[in-house]
């Protein structure tokens, strides 16, 4: 780890990473949470995901407030402090978010590994993949979330939103999707490892978007999963559980990788959640197709409560 002295950063009190970067999907992007740094970039990445508010032990301020060189949150709390730089340094604190909202596993990997940097419709991305993109040499952190889109869970949603998709083959046919995510991410983590030889590499899980009783499925904001919200809750364990395997695999050839579970922190936060919504339901948009690309993802709360505490506990675990 680097150390920092404390005329360079007296948040700092005691050894902890102090250089940090941030990759994966919308889910570490911080989708829906606008506002967004990078100008004219479409990956998305919030000024308030879960990588802003990381606070090892040790730090008075989030990791992210103190490479932006001190200070307080814009009005608002909007936690822009001046610049839209996704990457920023302070003394020896570093923090940087390459996270991008669709990203898959193609494009965090390297080009020389197979690697495609992320593209869409008219859209303006960083023009490398997410690892030709990062400085991961001298990081002490690394965390993301990362097969989601490529188990295609977002058109999970969509089938069953406008349709009833609660049948075996359809589950079936999801199962075999997620279950081919294996291989790809152990790439990912293997790559990022090589990249990253210093680092703790935190992979988390993703949270359940529906809650588990009945009484709270049949919230009327859930009226279109009617039926259906267990069998995505089913395919959800079967993603995190294929994301631990995949972590698992790659951990026993020596990288100091770990998985840190979503599901327990966001319980009963799920979208109609007993104990109040970490997750936004359903968001409608007058662009695009009617449906605002936040929903279904975590809300302030779900990013700062919830991932951004599990990653600060794993991290207090030493």
């Amino acid at each position: 780890m680097v150390a920092v002295a404390a005329a360079a950063a007296p948040e700092r009190s005691a050894a902890a990473p102090s250089s940090y970067v941030a990759l994966g999907d919308s889910f570490s992007a911080g989708e829906g949470l606008s506002p967004y740094l990078g100008r004219g970039n479409e990956c998305d990445r919030s000024s308030r995901a879960y990588s802003a508010w990381v606070r090892p032990p040790g730090f008075a301020k989030p990791l992210y407030a103190v490479a932006s060189g001190g200070g307080r949150p814009d009005a608002g709390g909007k936690n822009l402090f001046g610049s839209k730089r996704n990457v920023r340094s302070a003394g020896h604190v570093g923090w940087a978010s390459w996270a991008c909202s669709g990203a898959m596993a193609q494009n965090v990997l390297p080009r020389r590994l197979g690697g495609v940097p992320q593209a869409g419709a008219g859209g303006a991305y960083d023009g490398r993949t997410q690892l030709d993109s990062a400085s991961l040499a001298g990081a002490d952190l690394v965390t993301l979330t990362l097969g989601g889109n490529d188990a295609g869970y977002i058109e999970v949603l969509v089938s069953c939103g406008l349709a009833n998709c609660h049948t075996r083959a359809f589950e079936r046919s999801r199962a075999a999707m997620i279950d081919a995510v294996k291989p790809k991410l152990e790439a990912v983590y293997r790559a990022i490892g090589a990249r990253a030889p210093h680092a703790r590499i935190l992979v988390l899980g993703y949270p359940q978007l529906f809650p588990a009783t009945r009484a709270e499925q049949a919230c009327g904001a859930l009226a279109a999963f009617r039926g259906e919200q267990n069998m995505v809750r089913r395919l959800g364990v079967r993603l995190n559980d294929t994301i631990r395997a995949a972590v698992a695999a790659v951990a026993r050839s020596g990288v100091r990788i770990e998985y840190v579970p979503a599901t327990a922190r966001f319980a009963g936060h799920e979208v109609c959640g007993r104990k109040g919504a970490w997750m936004n339901g359903l968001v409608l948009s007058s662009a695009g197709f009617g449906i605002d690309p936040g929903s279904f993802h975590p809300n302030l709360l779900g990013q700062r409560e919830g991932y951004a505490a599990i990653v600060d506990s794993a991290l207090a675990r030493g």
